[in-house]
């Protein structure tokens, strides 16, 4: 097995998401965030291996607060596609995720014609978790692969790509993350031992 990619954020982490993008009257409409969803085994080279998933109330912070929400294409801070404080970036809480709505400036005529011919359909969004009571941990799993359930995160970016940040044998967790991580559980998970087994694996 190859090893994994990986690479440290300094300001948080970032996911994609499985629900496909969409156009619908010119508007970019999707499924930026699955609720309670089990993500498949995300490697990294110092937690090892994972699972994760994000609670619903995981998005209350952000929705409730005050703080801005960009939409961007492929990650480009020049390339802004909507913004929530401007009411061009729309975020709907449901049973099953956060639902996005984008209405698109004109120069992005180009963006919405590549995702209409689905030549585009990934998103991917940015986040992070705030302190150790935004996230628990289960070690009972019967594969002995940890679940992570993120409870609280504040995110500030949702990012429409052809490439998304994301698959399922990577990952990007912020430094502070890593070292939450490793404070709280390290006598509990043996990570190390068993990230070695599972990349030399043939």
């Amino acid at each position: 097995m190859k090893s994994p990619t990986y690479e440290v954020l300094r300001d948080g982490e970032r996911r994609s998401s499985s629900d496909r993008l969409t156009v619908d009257d010119r508007r970019l409409r999707g499924r930026a965030i699955t609720f309670n969803s089990l993500s498949k085994v995300i490697m990294h080279p110092r937690i090892g291996p994972f699972r994760e998933q994000i609670l619903s109330d995981a998005v209350n912070r952000t929705l409730k607060g005050v703080a801005d929400v960009k939409a961007l294409w492929d990650h480009d801070t020049r390339e802004v596609l909507g913004s929530r404080k401007a009411g061009t970036l729309i975020l709907t809480k449901n049973l099953r995720g956060l639902d996005i709505e984008i209405d698109p400036p004109r120069w992005a005529a180009k963006y919405v014609e590549t995702v209409e011919r689905g030549d585009v359909d990934g998103m991917s969004f940015k986040f992070f978790v705030p302190d150790q009571s935004g996230e628990s941990w289960d070690f009972g799993s019967r594969d002995g692969i940890p679940v992570r359930s993120v409870k609280d995160m504040i995110f500030n970016e949702i990012t429409i790509t052809p490439f998304p940040a994301y698959d399922d044998t990577s990952v990007e967790v912020s430094q502070r993350s890593i070292e939450l991580f490793l404070e709280q559980h390290r006598p509990a998970y043996n990570w190390r031992a068993r990230y070695h087994e599972i990349v030399h694996e043939e």
